[in-house]
This record gives C-alpha cells, sequence and structure tokens, in this order.
C-alpha cells in the first residue's frame, strides 16, 4: 500500500547514504562482475519510496552507485536521508548539502531511529518504523517545504503490519548494479544479546508478512531478470520458527514454478542447527548459506553477554549438521569482551580452521546506542566520548593494543590466501556436494548471460590466475572446479576469497577499521561536484 490523499505535487530525493568500506561490504570483489557497483539494496530507502503518494515525483540515488550530485539537490523540493551510525558523517554532509540548495532535509532509518541527537542538522526527524510517524511527515510536506524554524522530531506510536509495507521501489534503482539483492520476510529478534540493538529497535516479538505477500514481492524482483542471489534481510529469520516453517512449503513451491533462478542466503542462530526438519525446508528452497554470529569460542563469555542460544550445541557439531544440509557457514566473531583472555584469538583461529569456515566477519567489539552493552558500559563509565572515538567506543577490560593485536592476528592467519582457499575446498568436498544443483540452463540464453560469464571468468583468470600474489593457492582448486563443470562456484569462491585477502592486506596496512560499526574519519567534500568527492578515509 502507499500514502493517499495529499493536494500538493511533490519532488523528493531519497538518498541512502555512502557508506564506509567494510569487510561485510565485498567491495573487493564488485570488479568480477560486469556492472557491479554496491552489495545489496537499500531495502529501508526504497520502502519509504514506494509509500510516498503516486502524485509525487521520486528519485532514488544510493550513493553506493553514485554521488549525489547537485543537479538532483537542484531538481527536489526535500531531500530524505537514511543510513546507520557508520553513515552519519556523510549523512551530516548531505543535510549540510540540501541546505545549501535551500531544501528541507529530513533523515530517517535506523541511525536516527536509535540515536537522534547524532543527527542534530536535519529539520525533520523521522523516527522508528513505517507509520502514523511517516503519515504525519507526507501531511507536513503535503502542507509546505519550508524549512521549520526548529528541529522536528516525529516519532512512530503505531508501526505499520509488515504485511501492509510496499514492495520496494526497486525500478527506481538498476538491479544489475548490485552483487546480491535483499528481501524482507519478519522484523525482531526473540533473543537479547549484550552487543545487539535490534530488540529494542525493532521487538522482540518477530512480525511476519504472509507467504502471499512475500511471494508477490519475489515475482516482481524476478521481473527484473535478475543473475545474482536473494538475502533476507530479517534479524534472524527463524526468530519464529513456527512461522518459517509454515512459509517455506510455500517458498518450495515457488522455486519448482520459477526454476530456481534464485539462490538464497540469511543470518540466523545457531540453534537452526537443532531443527532438521526444518534445515530440509530451507535446503529445498535453495538456501545455500547462512550467517550466524558465533562471536565467540568461549561458552562463559557467551553467556556472559546472553547468547545462551549458542550454547545448546558445541559449533563443531553444529557446522556438521549444516554442511549436511548443503548449507555454508559463514559467520562473525567480536574480539575485546569483557569474558575475553590473551588465548582468545588462539582459539578463535582453531575453531575457524576445524569447521572450515569460509567467510569469517572478524570485528572488534563496538557498543550501540539502546543495546544493554551500551547501558552497561555507561553505568561503568567504559563508554569512550565520540569525540575521542578511534577504533571503537569500549574501555576494554583488557588492554586496548591486546584486544587489537588479537584482531590483526586473527585477520593475519584466517584470510592469508592458503587458509582461505583451504576452508573453501572443504566446502566443495563437505557442504556444496549436498546442496540442489538446478541445470545452468534454467537461466535460458541471453547475450547478457554469456557478457556477464565471460567477464566473471575473464577477470578470474586474469586477476587471480595472473596478476594474484595467490596464484599458487587459486590454480589448484581453480582446475578442480573446471575439471568438474562447476564454473558457479569457481566464480563464488574466487570472488570472496580475494575481498577476503585483500581486506586482509588493508588490515595490516592499517586502511580498513576493526568493526563494521565503527564511524568513518572521512574528509567531506565542498561539493557534490568535485573530485574530492571521492571520501579519503584519514587514519
Amino acid at each position: 500500500m502507499r500514502y493517499a490523499g495529499v493536494q500538493n505535487r511533490r519532488k523528493v530525493l531519497c538518498v541512502f547514504a555512502r557508506y564506509v568500506p567494510v569487510l561485510a561490504n565485498m567491495h573487493h570483489a564488485y570488479h568480477f562482475f560486469p556492472d557491479t557497483a554496491a552489495f545489496m539494496t537499500p531495502q529501508g530507502i526504497l520502502t519509504i519510496a514506494a509509500y510516498l503518494p503516486e502524485e509525487w515525483e521520486v528519485r532514488v540515488v544510493d550513493e553506493n552507485i553514485r554521488p549525489t550530485e547537485d543537479a538532483d539537490f537542484a531538481w527536489a523540493d526535500v531531500v530524505f536521508v537514511s543510513g546507520m551510525h557508520v553513515q552519519r558523517k556523510r549523512m551530516a554532509w548531505l543535510a549540510e548539502r540540501a541546505h545549501s540548495f535551500g531544501k528541507l532535509a529530513v533523515v530517517g532509518g535506523p541511525s536516527v531511529s536509535s540515536r537522534p541527537s547524532y543527527h542534530p542538522g536535519y529539520d525533520i526527524l523521522h523516527v522508528g518504523e513505517l507509520g502514523d510517524a511517516t503519515d504525519q511527515l507526507i501531511q507536513m510536506l503535503d502542507a509546505s517545504v519550508q524549512r521549520p524554524a526548529e528541529q522536528v522530531i516525529l516519532t512512530t506510536e503505531h508501526r505499520l503490519p509488515l504485511n501492509d509495507f510496499p514492495i520496494p521501489a526497486y525500478d527506481l534503482v538498476d538491479l544489475d548494479k548490485y552483487m546480491v539483492l535483499s528481501i524482507q520476510w519478519s522484523s525482531g529478534c526473540p533473543y537479547t544479546c549484550d552487543f545487539c540493538d535490534i530488540p529494542a529497535l525493532y521487538g522482540h516479538e518477530p512480525r511476519l508478512k504472509t507467504p502471499e505477500r512475500v511471494l508477490a514481492e519475489l515475482d516482481v524482483i524476478l521481473s527484473h531478470d535478475p543473475l545474482t542471489a536473494i538475502f533476507w534481510v530479517d534479524d534472524n529469520l527463524i526468530g519464529n520458527k513456527k512461522a518459517a516453517k509454515e512459509l517455506l512449503p510455500h517458498l518450495v513451491e515457488w522455486q519448482k514454478r520459477t526454476g530456481y533462478r534464485l539462490r538464497m542466503s540469511a543470518q540466523c542462530t545457531i540453534n537452526l542447527a537443532q531443527d532438521r526438519d526444518l534445515l530440509a525446508m530451507l535446503r529445498d528452497a535453495f538456501f545455500v548459506g547462512m550467517y550466524f554470529g558465533i562471536e565467540s569460542p568461549s561458552t562463559a563469555t557467551l553467556a556472559s553477554i546472553t547468547k545462551h542460544q549458542n550454547n545448546r550445541m558445541p559449533v563443531r557439531d553444529a557446522a556438521k549438521i549444516f554442511n549436511e544440509f548443503g548449507i555454508e557457514l559463514n559467520a562473525g566473531f567480536i574480539f575485546g569482551m569483557d569474558g575475553d583472555g590473551a588465548d582468545t584469538v588462539d582459539k578463535v583461529i582453531e575453531l575457524v580452521h576445524d569447521v572450515g569456515i569460509p567467510l569469517v566477519l572478524l570485528n572488534v567489539l563496538y557498543a550501540l546506542p539502546k543495546s544493554p552493552l551500551w547501558d552497561k558500559l555507561e553505568a561503568q563509565g567504559r563508554l569512550v566520548p565520540e569525540s575521542d572515538v578511534v577504533d571503537t567506543n569500549v574501555v576494554f577490560q583488557l588492554p586496548t593494543d591486546v584486544v587489537m593485536g588479537q584482531w590483526k592476528k586473527a585477520v593475519k592467519v584466517c584470510y592469508a590466501p592458503k587458509a582461505v582457499f583451504e576452508r573453501y575446498r572443504y566446502n566443495v568436498k563437505h557442504t556444496y556436494v549436498n546442496q540442489l544443483k538446478p541445470s545452468l540452463a534454467r537461466y535460458g540464453f541471453s547475450w547478457r548471460l554469456v557478457r556477464m560469464g565471460g567477464h566473471c571468468l575473464a577477470t578470474i583468470f586474469w586477476t587471480c590466475g595472473v596478476r594474484s600474489n595467490y596464484k599458487r593457492e587459486f590454480w589448484p582448486l581453480a582446475w578442480e572446479l573446471l575439471r568438474a563443470g562447476r564454473v558457479d562456484y569457481l566464480i563464488l569462491i574466487a570472488s570472496v576469497s580475494h575481498h577476503l585477502i585483500r581486506f586482509g592486506e588493508d588490515v595490516q596496512a592499517g586502511r580498513a577499521e576493526p568493526s563494521i560499526y565503527t564511524p568513518e574519519l572521512m574528509h567531506q567534500p565542498a561539493s557534490s561536484n568535485s573530485p574530492a568527492n571521492d571520501l579519503v578515509t584519514i587514519h
């Protein structure tokens, strides 16, 4: 659905702020694909764009695809901006730029919903999800697009039911520019992990879309003829297991009907391993990878951060079960938690190797507003003031240089070329063989597909097989995959491995942040048409 009942026509510029390069963005892998310029479609800003009145003209700029230009600001009556905490300096610059054109600046999304005080430069703050505050905002803009004398804060008290959310405005962006597409079925998570702000923002009781509504969205995505995968951006895909089991048969039938065009992945809690029936459904729905927050190899540390669901089964046992159902286990670990000791890094490295986790995200602890961790550290006087934050806002129990050293050691070892390719070889033998294997013929023949495949293979062979410093590690596995006719696996492994290896080099050279939440320390350009619009990270 979308809002109806306005009296005036407006031009709305919706901007998703540029993201700081972090491991999860996969930015070193973009050049393997002919058109890719960003990692994932910005679900939130596309949903808002689809909700705005049909009488209004809407333009979406994802700054991870291209910078917002002077012509965009000049065209608009009002500028909407969305982003996460890590993007807030760029978001502040966007507000300043909008004001320089005399335009009203509105901010919404996860960062302002969590911490309104982070965004003093905006005229209107939309705090919370789509709901009554959104309707109030539209009514205000319908009446006037003049900047208010004082900042206005609109807070959602009554959320729009998730099933009534409009299908995101996928037609307003070029889906070919994204490595992965996104979809959302549920919002909220029943767990209370110490470092997580999701329950405070979106609730403990997952809210859901009906299977029919989800399939309608997938149909819209498929109408764009994508040659990529879908990532379900749900906070926890199995936050409501009963509902997940009701959804998945519909998804399986949709995959069969549409020829398994879309590979699926999501993020879940690791207690998924205890439900083999659910795993079988996920396999039949063509879910081939899951991200799990393992966080720590220590059961005591997991208990101290109230991540009890990770202690219900040893990770090594859970991983074997996931592999059995063709689910590639990707995972995250956090350094700097209070239960960590000097041997934490070695235990993390050992677990990653033993389990064969190909894509592992290694982060230093960062406290998020609205998380239990934030409240605890604030009470203990262990939050670094915003103006003094460099790598993290946490005062660790261990010396800071020890924690940073652990992170760098884990990155160096886990992202070393030999280690990366060994973990992928393990998954080729133990995980991929258990996945569904729909024929590549399901895509049909098109010159677009030929161009995609030719570009991917040529870039992989040149980048990984000729120019790289890891060609000796690359070629043995590449030949195995080529002889087996698994070009799809080769493209996946080569692109992700290259990113991991190059990101590991960035860390050692001081070019990467230690957490996906570390605020960017960036030079903001004076003009959006200036060559300096390419942001430069300052260390």
